[in-house]
């Protein structure tokens, strides 16, 4: 959810909730999609429960909902630059590939007032992370700004994260073709990042770089913000609508760490400034 003025909008990690979901989100959540190897079709309830993370409603195979796939909150401890959360998995036998991170660290660094970082990673084991340091100046600000739904998944081989979108206007993410520089939503689409030497192709497929950015223009203002997410590993994300015809972005990757870094415009060339 966006709001008029500057974007107010929460981070929110997929925890493990008694109440029941409203029939409203129980749909939504049938419109993020179990990920099968090479995007295989699944035919059947059989196929869809191959995978423990994977739920059969109504003839679709989609993800569990997050009191069964995702992860319990803890004890928020303070930073000088932000906060700490340690995050402890509710179910490890609710899974897609195997290997699950039980225990994660979810934090939040405030930089400058336009500029928030949101990691997530593994508290017992370090795992690779970009070694090129960004230019972090300190001045912390109460800027929030991400909205998560679904269940989080953190495999020791496949990472994948789901979010809201304040519109349709979504630009950037690839390298990888499109017929226009703004993301289509219906039908799903799911596009591969992964430098190769591939040349420019005419037909929607992966091509040579690998830029995991987008921005989204969130009102008729022009209000907008962008979203880095800073990982080196082969990763894919798909764009859709869910039930309510709500945008919807998921991002995938097969190693490293979940680390965002949020920039809050509020205009597209301010978010150009602020990125460079």
């Amino acid at each position: 959810m966006c709001f008029k003025g500057r974007l107010k909008v929460v981070v929110v990690v997929m925890v493990v909730v008694t109440s029941t979901l409203t029939s409203a989100q129980q749909d939504n959540l049938q419109a993020i999609e179990c990920p099968f190897p090479e995007g295989q079709e699944v035919s059947s309830e059989e196929e869809c429960h191959k995978y423990t993370a994977c739920q059969w409603t109504e003839g679709r195979c989609h993800m569990t909902d997050d009191r069964h796939g995702g992860y319990l909150v803890g004890i928020t401890e303070e930073t000088p630059r932000g906060y700490r959360v340690n995050l402890e998995k509710a179910n490890d036998k609710v899974t897609m590939f195997g290997g699950d991170v039980t225990q994660l660290v979810f934090e939040v660094i405030y930089h400058e007032s336009y500029h928030l970082q949101v990691k997530i990673y593994d508290l017992a084991q370090a795992r690779y992370e970009v070694p090129t340091p960004l230019y972090l100046p300190e001045s912390p600000d109460e800027e929030h700004l991400f909205r998560s739904m679904g269940p989080l998944t953190f495999e020791d081989q496949f990472i994948q994260l789901h979010t809201w979108l304040c519109s349709t206007y979504l630009y950037g993410l690839g390298e990888n073709t499109h017929l226009s520089f703004r993301h289509k939503f219906n039908p799903r689409s799911t596009f591969p990042i992964f430098a190769r030497d591939q040349p420019v192709g005419t037909t929607p497929m992966n091509e040579y770089g690998h830029h995991p950015y987008y921005m989204v223009m969130e009102d008729d203002d022009g209000n907008s913000h962008s979203v880095f997410l800073y990982n080196s590993n082969a990763m894919e994300y798909s764009t859709y609508q869910l039930e309510d015809n709500t945008p919807a972005l998921t991002l995938r990757t097969i190693g490293g760490i979940i680390d965002l870094h949020f920039f809050l415009g509020p205009f597209p060339e301010d978010l150009t400034i602020q990125y460079t």
